[in-house]
C-alpha cells in the first residue's frame, strides 16, 4: 500500500513539473517591473508608476527624462512589438525570415525608410537629438532586462532585442507615415486623356477605351507593398475618424482609428507629471516612436488621425540631355538567412519622387512614386509643439485631425477628405464613408440635444441610416421586377423587417451589404459611380439580379438555412500575431507556439456606416477589426481614456477566457494606486 501511495505521489508530482514546464514555455511568467532602473544619461531621478488597466504615470523633472522614461515603458511593455516594426523599418526582415520576405525590405529601402531616418536626425536641432537619445537610452535599459529578453517571441525564434539607437524612432516614424497611405492600384496611374490619343488613329479607334497603361514595375511595387502591410498585419488607417462637440454639459472629443488585423497593440496609454510638462497630460503613445496621435491636458486636447498622401505620377524624359532621367541611386545591402545577399538598388528623380522601375533611354516617360517621406524628414518637432499647445504644420503625415483648445472653441487640423458639420460639433475623416457617421450622429443629437448622448454607447450603435437610405428604393425596384425565385421571396421577408442595424444577430445586414457590393460593383455603373456613400434608384431587372447574385453567394458558403446567415458569421474577421499568421513565408523557421500565437476570431459587428464603424464587401479591402478610441471628456487634463483589444494570453488559458464583447474605456489618469512603482535612477547610483 505504501508502494503505490508513493508511486502515485511521484507520478503526480511528475505531471504537475512537466504541466508546469510546458505552461511556462508556452505563456511564461509574470515578470513584476523592478523595483529600481539604472538608466545612463537621466539627469535626475524618475519614477514610473505601472496601473492595473495597462496605463502608467510617468513623473520627471526634465523633459529627456520623460522621454527616457518614456523608452523604459515602451521596451518593457512592447520589446517584441517595437523590435519587429523595427526590423521592418531597416528592410532587414530577411535577415530574420529568409528569402520570402525580401520583397517587403526591397519596399523598405523604396521608401528610403532606414536612409531617410538617418538623415532627418542628423538636420534635427540638438535638443531634439537629445530626446530621442534619452528615449534610445530608456530603451535599451529595457533591453538588458531578463525578462524582457526573455519575451516569449525573441525566445521562439532565437532571437535578442539589438541596441536601440536614437535615430531608430524615425524609421519606425516614416514605417508608420507609409502604412497610413491608402494603398496604391492601377486605378491610381494618370491615364493619357482622348484629346492626347495619335491622330492616326481611325474615327472609330478613337471612340472605343485605350487599354490602361500599367507598367510591368508597377506590379512589383504593388506586391511589394502588400507584402509589408500583410507580414505586420497594418493597414486600414484611411478609415480613422474624429469628432469634436460642446453644448452646456461640456465638450466631448472621439477619436476612433483602425490599424489592421494585428493583435499587438498599437497604443501604449500614458500619464506625465511633475517639471517635464507645463501642466499634468495624457498620451495616447505609438511604442517604438515619439508619436502621440491623442492627448488632452488642462489647456487641450487633440486627436489626429493617422494619414499620409502617396500618389504616382509620370516623369517625362529630358531630350536635351544626355541622360533622359537624371536621378539619384541609392544602393542597400540585403543580408538574406537562407540565401546570398542581394544588392537593392532604388533612384529618385531630382525632385525626390521614386522611379517604379529602371529608367530606360528608350521611354519618353515613367511612372514615379511621389510621397512626402521621400522628400520631408520627420514630424517630431510637430508633434512636440502640438502636445505644447502651440500647433505647427505636418509634413510626414498629413496632420489632419481635431484640436480643443480650452476657450471651447474646435479646430480643424490639417486638411481632411471628409469634414461636416454634426451634431452640433464637427467630424472629420479621410474616408469617405464617414459622412453616415455624421447622419447618425445628427439623429441621435436630434432625439436628445445632450452632447453626452452623442458619445454613450458609441462603440455600440450599429444603426445605419445609409442602409434605410438605400434599401427602400432598392426593395421598391425588386418588387417591380414581379420576383418569384423562392430564394429571393425568403430573403425580401427578412429585408422588410430589418431594423437598418448591423448587429451580429441581424440576417438582413448580411444581404443588404452583400447586395450593396453586387450591385454597385457591376459594370457600367462601377466604372461611373459617384464616390460613396450610394444611394441609388435602380432600374427593376438590375435590382433583382444584384439580388439574386448575392443571394447565391451567400447561399453557397453558408447554406441554404438562412437563420445562419448571421452577421457574426458572414462578416466575421480575426487578430492575427504577425510573423506566426505568415507561416507559408517562414519554412525555415520552426514555429513551436501555432496555439499560443493563433488567431483571435472576431465576430461581425458594426459596419462602415454606422457610428460603431465595422467591416463590409463595399470597402473591396481587407478587414481591419484592430481599433483603438480615445476619449475626452468635458474635464480637461484628468478625462482621456483608451479603447483597445489586446488579446496578448500571459497566464494559462487566457486566450479561452476573453470576451466577445468591446473592452471598456480605460482611464490614462488612473485614481487607483498602482501595481509596481520602479524607481529610475542616472548610471552610477
Amino acid at each position: 500500500m505504501r508502494r503505490t501511495l508513493l508511486g502515485l505521489a511521484a507520478t503526480l508530482g511528475l505531471l504537475l513539473v512537466v504541466g508546469g514546464l510546458l505552461c511556462y514555455l508556452a505563456y511564461g511568467t509574470n515578470d513584476p517591473p523592478p523595483p529600481t532602473a539604472p538608466i545612463a544619461g537621466l539627469s535626475a531621478e524618475a519614477t514610473i508608476a505601472w496601473h492595473a488597466n495597462g496605463a502608467v504615470t510617468i513623473e520627471a523633472a526634465a523633459e529627456p527624462d520623460a522621454y527616457a522614461a518614456l523608452g523604459f515603458v515602451h521596451g518593457r511593455r512592447h520589446a517584441w512589438t517595437v523590435t519587429l516594426w523595427r526590423q521592418a523599418a531597416l528592410g532587414a526582415l530577411g535577415t530574420w525570415f529568409g528569402e520570402g520576405l525580401l520583397p517587403a525590405d526591397r519596399q523598405a529601402h523604396r521608401l528610403q525608410l532606414a536612409a531617410g531616418a538617418r538623415e532627418a536626425y542628423d538636420m534635427l536641432p540638438p535638443d531634439a537629438q537629445a530626446l530621442l537619445q534619452a528615449y534610445a537610452d530608456g530603451m535599451n535599459a529595457a533591453f538588458n532586462a531578463r525578462g524582457v529578453r526573455m519575451d516569449d517571441a525573441l525566445t521562439l525564434l532565437r532571437l535578442e532585442p539589438e541596441p536601440w539607437e536614437a535615430w531608430h524612432p524615425l524609421a519606425l516614424e516614416r514605417l508608420f507615415a507609409w502604412l497610413s497611405t491608402r494603398p496604391l492600384t492601377a486605378a491610381d496611374i494618370p491615364q493619357p486623356t482622348p484629346a492626347a490619343r495619335p491622330a492616326v488613329l481611325a474615327d472609330i479607334a478613337q471612340s472605343l477605351p485605350l487599354p490602361p497603361v500599367v507598367p510591368t514595375a508597377f506590379d512589383t511595387l504593388r506586391t511589394d507593398d502588400a507584402l509589408l502591410r500583410r507580414f505586420l498585419e497594418l493597414h486600414g488607417f484611411d478609415r480613422g475618424v474624429a469628432w469634436a462637440g460642446q453644448d452646456v454639459s461640456g465638450r466631448q472629443l472621439v477619436v476612433q482609428q483602425p490599424f489592421g488585423t494585428s493583435a499587438l497593440p498599437l497604443i501604449q496609454s500614458v500619464a506625465l507629471t511633475g517639471a517635464a510638462v507645463a501642466e499634468p497630460q495624457q498620451r495616447a503613445t505609438i511604442p517604438g516612436t515619439l508619436l502621440a496621435p491623442a492627448g488632452e491636458d488642462a489647456t487641450q486636447a487633440w486627436a489626429l488621425l493617422l494619414h499620409s498622401p502617396a500618389t504616382l505620377a509620370w516623369h517625362r524624359a529630358d531630350t536635351t540631355q544626355a541622360t533622359p532621367f537624371p536621378a539619384s541611386t541609392h544602393h542597400a545591402r540585403a543580408i538574406l538567412r537562407d540565401a546570398p545577399d542581394v544588392l537593392l538598388t532604388t533612384q529618385q528623380t531630382p525632385d525626390g519622387a521614386s522611379f517604379i522601375g529602371t529608367p530606360s533611354a528608350a521611354a519618353d516617360s515613367m511612372l514615379t512614386l511621389q510621397w512626402t517621406g521621400l522628400t520631408t524628414g520627420t514630424d517630431l518637432l510637430a508633434h512636440r509643439s502640438l502636445a505644447r499647445g502651440t500647433p505647427e504644420p505636418f509634413t510626414l503625415f498629413s496632420g489632419d485631425g481635431l484640436r480643443l483648445p480650452a476657450d471651447g472653441t474646435s479646430e480643424v487640423l490639417g486638411t481632411p477628405a471628409v469634414s461636416v458639420s454634426a451634431a452640433g460639433g464637427r467630424l472629420v475623416s479621410n474616408h469617405p464613408w464617414a459622412a453616415t457617421r455624421g447622419l447618425r450622429l445628427d439623429e441621435v443629437w436630434a432625439g436628445e440635444p445632450d452632447i453626452s448622448s452623442v458619445v454613450e454607447g458609441w462603440h455600440e450603435d450599429h444603426y445605419s441610416p445609409w442602409a434605410a437610405r438605400w434599401l427602400q428604393p432598392m426593395l421598391f425596384a425588386v418588387d417591380q421586377a414581379f420576383p418569384t425565385d423562392p430564394l429571393v421571396l425568403r430573403a425580401l421577408v427578412y429585408l422588410r423587417n430589418w431594423d437598418y442595424r448591423f448587429d451580429r444577430s441581424s440576417i438582413g445586414a448580411s444581404i443588404v451589404d452583400r447586395w450593396a457590393a453586387a450591385y454597385h460593383e457591376t459594370p457600367p455603373l462601377a466604372d461611373d459611380r459617384p464616390a460613396p456613400p450610394w444611394i441609388a434608384t435602380a432600374p427593376p431587372e438590375a435590382a433583382l439580379a444584384a439580388l439574386r447574385e448575392s443571394l447565391t453567394a451567400l447561399e453557397e458558403t453558408f447554406g441554404a438555412d438562412l437563420s445562419r446567415w448571421r452577421w457574426e458569421r458572414v462578416q466575421q474577421s480575426a487578430l492575427r500575431y504577425p510573423v506566426w499568421s505568415a507561416q507559408e513565408l517562414l519554412s525555415t523557421t520552426r514555429l513551436r507556439a501555432a496555439e499560443r500565437f493563433a488567431s483571435h476570431e472576431r465576430p461581425g459587428r458594426g459596419h462602415i456606416s454606422t457610428r460603431s464603424g465595422g467591416e463590409s464587401r463595399l470597402l473591396r479591402a481587407p478587414a481591419a477589426p484592430a481599433v483603438w478610441e480615445a476619449w475626452a471628456g468635458p474635464r480637461l487634463g484628468q478625462s482621456l481614456q483608451i479603447r483597445q483589444l489586446d488579446p496578448r494570453a500571459d497566464r494559462f488559458l487566457e486566450r479561452y477566457m476573453q470576451p466577445d464583447a468591446s473592452p471598456p474605456l480605460q482611464p490614462v489618469h488612473s485614481g487607483d494606486a498602482p501595481t509596481h512603482t520602479t524607481r529610475l535612477v542616472p548610471t552610477g547610483e
